[in-house]
């Protein structure tokens, strides 16, 4: 068996104490947690910013793209034109240049 000694002084010191202690400790652990969590959330958010601004560009370069592919489709269709279509280049050199065939006259309306 155990004995210990009492003293109502020491005693209510010593929980006194305790408590103290037991409250700095659980702030501390509460700061620790909030700190990781703070660190937690600035860790993530520089790559997050940059991850948006390369999808933000991905975008911009698939909108340019599929521009460029309808100007494509549009230059491979008057090519297919110049190369068959004879009606298309007479169209083409009397509205570009100004060109005409011998004894015809062209009247030009303007808007």
């Amino acid at each position: 068996m155990k004995f210990q000694e009492v003293h109502p002084l020491v005693a209510e010191a010593d929980t006194s104490a305790d408590r103290w202690l037991a409250r700095g400790v659980t702030a501390l652990k509460a700061l620790l947690v909030l700190m990781v969590f703070v660190g937690i959330l600035f860790g993530f958010r520089v790559p997050l910013e940059e991850q948006n601004a390369v999808r933000r560009h991905v975008d911009a370069l698939r909108e340019d793209g599929v521009v460029l592919k309808a100007e494509r489709d549009a230059l491979l269709r008057q090519l297919s034109w110049i190369e068959t279509d004879i009606g298309y280049l007479e169209v083409e050199a009397r509205d570009r240049f100004n060109l005409a065939k011998s004894g015809e006259f062209v009247i030009r309306f303007q808007d």
